[in-house]
């Protein structure tokens, strides 16, 4: 099966730009893709596909100036650091509110990462100290620097998601460095937080039921890709 990289990346650079204020009907127009597959949390595309696509967008959009502080940055780092805000994941940015700790954000990298690659990457070499983790995947750096930026920099920012400053990630060739501060001051005061704060027991469940759901509709979605992308194949070695 053929590695996959989730459309979740695409909606988010896609809106990330759109609020940004770019035209983006030339996208469109010379795209393979509709907007509506290109911004469907749900679907996915092939790893190099993905990682063709987003150079594109990047040489299109990602060297024009603009008046905004993030204008320097690159635009995959941008769009990911912004997840929060931007809300192009689906049902996963409601699972990722009611996490409690950014140590429970990073207790399972494999399982975030699986939102954005199928078939889940198997992570190795797995490091852990109280406020830090690393890991090894088969995902490179250096074979897709589009999507890992991206994937980098939402990685980075998945504390925000519980009002907490961004964490420090590196993506070294295929080896993940992630570390946080537990005693960090929420961007909130503690007031608000409480607010938020649900029964540890009530929020287990919901994720669970929200992942499996979710899960659910991503895997058939997955499977009907590759069964078309092998039907088109079957069709071109009949012509």
């Amino acid at each position: 099966m053929p590695v996959l990289f989730s459309c979740k990346i695409t909606h988010s650079v896609i809106t990330f730009l759109d609020r940004r204020g770019e035209d983006l009907e030339d996208l469109y127009d010379r795209c393979d893709w509709p907007a509506e597959f290109l911004r469907d949390s749900s679907s996915w595309l092939e790893a190099d596909k993905m990682e063709s696509l987003l150079k594109q967008i990047d040489l299109d959009y990602g060297r024009k100036p603009h008046s905004d502080a993030q204008s320097d940055e690159n635009l995959m780092v941008c769009a990911g650091h912004l997840s929060k805000d931007l809300r192009s994941w689906g049902v996963l940015d409601s699972v990722l509110r009611m996490v409690q700790a950014p140590k429970d954000l990073f207790a399972q990298p494999e399982r975030f990462l699986s939102y954005f690659i199928s078939p889940a990457p198997p992570v190795g070499e797995v490091k852990r100290a109280h406020d830090s983790v690393s890991f090894v995947l088969p995902i490179s750096e250096a074979q897709f620097p589009y999507v890992t930026a991206y994937l980098r920099a939402a990685l980075e920012a998945l504390p925000t998601y519980i009002s907490k400053p961004m964490a420090n990630v590196t993506w070294e060739n295929s080896r993940v460095a992630i570390s946080w501060s537990e005693n960090q001051d929420s961007l909130f005061d503690e007031a608000q937080s409480a607010d938020i704060s649900l029964h540890p027991e009530l929020v287990s469940s919901i994720l669970s039921n929200l992942e499996s759901s979710q899960k659910d509709l991503e895997e058939v979605k997955c499977t009907l890709f590759v069964r078309d992308e092998d039907v088109e194949r079957l069709r071109a070695e009949l012509v």
